[in-house]
């Protein structure tokens, strides 16, 4: 029997609840340096399972049947899934492992999309709006994969080429309006 997965899709989908509760909790302790883990992971059946400590076999039959749990969860739970993919537009862009690092990566994804934006736009109004529409089409795209998962901010730096390309455009503004400023 052929199981098409990629093992710790399953994992992923659970741990990413865990995260948000321990980030919930480091968050409300006050302290913005406090860590927060995602273990213990557990199943909906309750079920305890950490990744990596199964052969590689068992832990892809594993990982399957905890995608299958999401995807009933998914089903039984249509609200709740869509506040997660929400919660994770946004959690792709500043989640790592303390609420302080979270205000530092969020601040530099802020930063990154206003250049990016404002290059965007420099480059459409010079007649480059495919090239411009299809970069930020692939960032959107890379976000809405990993959404429904799990988002974290590592997970995000694959969208950093294209919005480099579009914050090269406004690089570009800069020296152009420096020019004409002197």
């Amino acid at each position: 029997r052929f199981v098409l997965s990629q093992t710790l899709t399953g994992f992923n989908f659970w741990y990413d609840f865990s995260q948000d509760r321990n980030r919930n909790r480091a968050v409300a302790s006050g302290d913005l340096w406090t860590p927060y883990r995602g273990d213990p992971v557990r199943l909906p059946d309750g079920t305890l399972y950490h990744p990596y400590t199964l052969p590689p076999v068992v832990d892809a039959v594993y990982d399957s049947q905890q995608v299958a749990a999401a995807v009933e969860w998914c089903r039984e739970n249509p609200r709740k899934f869509a506040l997660k993919i929400a919660d994770n537009l946004a959690a792709f862009w500043f989640q790592v492992e303390s609420p302080g690092k979270m205000i530092i990566t969020g601040a530099f994804s802020l930063a990154f999309f206003f250049l990016a934006f404002w290059g965007g736009r420099i480059a459409a109004l010079a007649g480059h709006r495919k090239e411009c529409v299809f970069l930020m089409l692939l960032v959107v795209l890379i976000n809405l994969t990993y959404a429904p998962i799990m988002g974290v901010f590592r997970y995000s730096l694959v969208t950093y080429p294209p919005l480099i390309l579009l914050g090269g455009a406004s690089l570009h503004g800069l020296a152009k309006w420096l020019g004409n400023a002197y």
